[in-house]
């Protein structure tokens, strides 16, 4: 199921510095350790698969790693699995109606959606109750049911995708 609310405004970007992308490049090669699956020879629908196993198994418990490194490693190879199969791009998004804050994330080509890989990552490592639909997301992405937004809109796919029925 997909829903928003209402339109956000006062957006601006900027392109991620070279060394933060050199970190993000770097944590999602860094990523077989942790989702067990060689992610350089396997489909990006099997990767975000592994990566949404992995943080509805951490919210159960099963905890291999530390939070820290889980967020940013599993945030850069799911981000740059929307990169390499949508041809989103990643950027810094400075929100003006919120105290000129700013998150690093992954945005449609024109603007009109966006991803914020290691908050929406944080959020479910650290609260149980925050459901994860990672694989949901790319799958309606993929299969072409996410609303046309307005261009420009930096709408978080993230707060409009939730399950029907909770998986188990």
């Amino acid at each position: 199921m997909f829903g928003f609310g209402k339109k956000k405004k006062g957006f601006s970007e900027q392109p991620v510095k070279a060394e933060t992308m050199r970190l993000i490049k770097k944590c999602a090669a860094d990523v077989e350790r942790l989702i067990g699956i060689d992610s350089r020879n396997a489909d990006a629908r099997t990767v975000v698969e592994a990566i949404n196993t992995y943080a509805s198994k951490w919210q159960k418990g099963e905890r291999p790693t530390d939070l820290e490194d889980s967020q940013y490693t599993l945030g850069a190879l799911w981000g740059e699995q929307l990169v390499a199969t949508f041809g989103w791009e990643w950027t810094s998004v400075t929100f003006h109606e919120h105290g000129d804050s700013e998150a690093i994330g992954v945005v449609s080509p024109n603007r009109s959606l966006a991803v914020y890989p290691f908050h929406f990552l944080l959020g479910c490592l650290q609260d149980s109750g925050v459901p994860v639909t990672i694989l949901l997301a790319f799958n309606m992405v993929a299969e072409g049911k996410i609303p046309q937004m307005p261009a420009h809109g930096y709408q978080n796919l993230m707060d409009g995708v939730h399950h029907i029925v909770p998986p188990a």
